[in-house]
């Protein structure tokens, strides 16, 4: 089997014409120029460029990698879920596709599955983190509360402050995504919990309890719908004189 240089450094005969032949007896050395066939020029001079690299490569250590590799091996599965984050922000969960994503990180579909095993994997590893991020945390920031209502007030405080656009995009995906559906209930039925059970803590009756906190957490999902999100001060302070009309609407729990 012919190797690679001699394809690519010893091209047929056919394609090359003999310019000129001289030779100097005296000193012994002889001086061939060819004339390379201009159609075959190109392709000829790519490939030895093409061999050059790969040679290059080689006398490296083996450890190294060439630069596409090295760039694509410097990006991690949090890379893409952050620019599938931004992108949902952004442009919706249509914006949401390995090709999309792809361009914003300047590298190839092909870098997308070294990560994901396929697009649902990708989705689920994306909802994970805003669940964890829009749900856990932020749950767990409210819940340093020294009292129920102040608990209530930082919860609502900082669900105020997240992003814009993500969870309405959202909300839009789960109509037409189970998957995201799925993840959008598990969310609402948190939350809605959480609130439930700090209003348990001071409303006259658990059914009390339930209508204050679904109020609030309804408050919340309509606030986004609207916009109001956009302008983070003015839907926390909605958020906050909502809730406490309803608070000051009951007397305390004996």
């Amino acid at each position: 089997m012919r190797t690679f240089q001699s394809l690519v450094l010893r091209p047929k005969m056919s394609h090359i014409r003999k310019r000129s032949i001289s030779v100097n007896r005296s000193n012994v050395t002889s001086a061939i120029s060819f004339k390379v066939n201009s159609r075959r020029s190109a392709a000829v001079q790519n490939a030895v460029a093409v061999y050059a690299m790969f040679a290059a490569y080689q006398s490296r250590s083996h450890h190294t990698q060439p630069v596409w590799c090295r760039h694509m091996s410097k990006l991690t599965r949090n890379h893409w879920v952050s620019a599938g984050l931004e992108s949902l922000d952004q442009e919706g969960h249509a914006g949401v596709s390995a090709e999309i994503l792809a361009r914003r990180l300047n590298v190839t579909r092909g870098s997308f599955y070294h990560h994901f095993r396929n697009r649902e994997d990708f989705v689920r590893t994306l909802l994970a983190k805003w669940e964890e991020d829009y749900t856990e945390r932020m749950l767990a920031y409210a819940a340093q509360g020294r009292t129920a209502s102040e608990t209530l007030m930082r919860y609502l405080s900082i669900a105020a402050e997240k992003q814009p656009g993500r969870e309405v995009a959202i909300r839009a995906w789960a109509l037409h995504d189970p998957l995201v559906a799925e993840f959008q209930q598990r969310v609402d039925a948190t939350r809605l919990a959480f609130a439930v059970r700090m209003c348990r803590r001071w409303a006259r009756s658990p059914s009390h309890a339930e209508i204050i906190g679904q109020a609030a957490h309804l408050c919340l999902i309509g606030g986004q719908q609207a916009g109001l999100r956009r302008d983070a001060s003015r839907f926390n302070k909605l958020l906050q004189d909502a809730f406490t009309l309803f608070k000051d609407t009951l007397p305390p729990r004996v």
